[in-house]
């Protein structure tokens, strides 16, 4: 029945190479978790990260970069204005400026009179899927850098997503975008809300640091305390040291670190064996436990 389902399809040539895509960027994935390395989500809560991600984006991405599609003739020409904002927004970004331009100009030849929509279909799948995963990397969409498994992921469901339009119309793709979204952020959801690690207790050259990860939803007051010797941290993010530490007076900047486990809840508590913080010991210790990183961007030390 699967079988007989996909043989009468268009374009299964786009399915299987997206599916291939996929395969082989979860597979890196796994091989290289350890190397991954978050970026910031600009202060955006969890909550806000999920109804953006699961909601807003599919509509607009796929209106976006699948629109073109579309039967009907204002989604196309919402589509064509929508990939030229988008190109010229990303003009810094020479290899997306360019691909941009190269889709645009596709879109333009393939709407001439003269010439057949079907000749430009596949170059236009192609730079459409490339695009779209190349704007994912620029934007750090669910919070990574640059990595070779995001590229084979986002090029494989810009792919396969091309395949659902040219079969199933625009509004399928949307609806299946919605979903694999709600499933990412699902399973995230379960990795917050039930913590599996130990409590860890380190000691350090001036101090002793102990955490551990507590649920997302517990129902118990958030708490932070900060005196002259200690650090407690109770039911909050590694972010809100950065936001009641004041790092720009310790000589860096909250824009220096990478938050290691975003949206993930700590219990933490950093005691000084003198009677101030050695705040470069603390941050250290930190680094240590991978809680948080020293940004790419930054080629200073904490010293």
């Amino acid at each position: 029945m699967i079988r007989q389902i996909f043989s009468q399809r268009n374009f299964n040539w786009v399915l299987k190479l997206g599916t291939l895509s996929l395969i082989l960027g979860f597979i890196i994935l796994f091989i290289s978790a350890d190397d991954i390395t978050p970026e910031g989500f600009g202060g955006l809560s969890f909550e806000q990260i999920f109804f953006m991600a699961v909601f807003i984006a599919p509509f607009l991405e796929e209106t976006t970069f699948r629109g073109q599609h579309s039967s009907n003739r204002t989604i196309k020409i919402v589509s064509l204005i929508a990939i030229i904002l988008l190109t010229i927004s990303q003009y810094s970004e020479w290899l997306n400026f360019t691909l941009g331009l190269a889709l645009i100009i596709v879109i333009l030849l393939s709407r001439t009179e003269r010439l057949s929509r079907d000749k430009f279909l596949p170059s236009y799948i192609i730079l459409n899927s490339v695009l779209f995963a190349l704007v994912h990397l620029s934007e750090g969409e669910f919070g990574l850098n640059i990595d070779t498994f995001l590229v084979l992921i986002q090029l494989g469901a810009g792919l396969i997503f091309n395949w659902i339009c040219l079969n199933f119309k625009l509004r399928n793709a949307i609806y299946i975008h919605m979903s694999w979204n709600f499933m990412l952020f699902t399973i995230l959801f379960f990795a917050l809300q039930f913590p599996f690690c130990n409590k860890v207790v380190k000691e350090t050259e001036h101090g002793i640091l102990s955490y551990e990860q507590v649920p997302f939803y517990d129902g118990k007051p958030s708490k932070f305390q900060i005196n002259s010797s200690e650090v407690t941290l109770e039911g909050q993010g590694i972010d809100a040291l950065f936001r009641y530490l004041e790092l720009a007076d310790k000589g860096k900047s909250t824009d220096d670190f990478l938050i290691n486990a975003p949206f993930f809840r700590f219990n933490l508590n950093y005691t000084s064996k003198h009677d101030t913080i050695f705040y470069q010991d603390f941050f250290e210790a930190l680094q240590k436990e991978e809680l948080i990183s020293l940004a790419k961007k930054s080629k200073g030390s904490l010293k």
